[in-house]
């Protein structure tokens, strides 16, 4: 979801996390939104002519969220390296700034009073799980793609591999 702090010109939307069953983690739903996020943000980029401007992304995986922060150089033997690459490359090329922020998962659950962050987060978690839900009732592959702005990709047996970790591809 994309939105701006009235709640005008929502943006929604949900997508399918590329890779294996096996690769499929909370943390790696959370990367796909970005990169998700982060590919329309382009759209609209280029439809509207932005030279300039600025989006906060949030999370409620503080491992996400610490991951996408850092400028470190990535390795091929980090999680879900292959989002965390199409993610890098698309924010080089956005003449927007790019800032994170962490919100507490699940508050609504908890009791607590909800901020605009908080409710946006239970909004996105809700339609999450609703497309989850029919996607699995539909029988939808897991399948490993080549992501748009992942210049290579590793095979190992004919299956793309998201990441390099010896122990498990060999």
């Amino acid at each position: 979801m994309v939105a701006d702090k009235k709640d005008q010109n929502k943006l929604t939307g949900t997508n399918w996390s590329p890779g294996t069953k096996e690769d499929q983690t909370a943390y790696r739903s959370e990367l796909t939104g970005v990169d998700c996020i982060l590919a329309v943000l382009a759209i609209l980029v280029r439809h509207y002519k932005i030279k300039k401007g600025a989006i906060t992304i949030a999370f409620d995986c503080a491992t996400a969220l610490k991951t996408c922060a850092k400028t470190d150089p990535l390795s091929i033997n980090m999680k879900c390296f292959d989002i965390l690459q199409d993610i890098r490359n698309r924010m080089d090329i956005l003449p927007i700034e790019v800032s994170w922020r962490w919100v507490e998962g699940h508050q609504k659950e908890k009791g607590k009073t909800m901020d605009w962050w908080a409710r946006r987060n239970f909004d996105v978690d809700l339609a999450a799980k609703a497309y989850l839900r029919k996607c699995r009732k539909d029988n939808r592959p897991f399948v490993p793609i080549q992501l748009k702005y992942k210049y290579w990709a590793v095979y190992c047996k004919q299956v793309k591999k998201s990441s390099i970790q010896p122990e498990k591809n060999l």
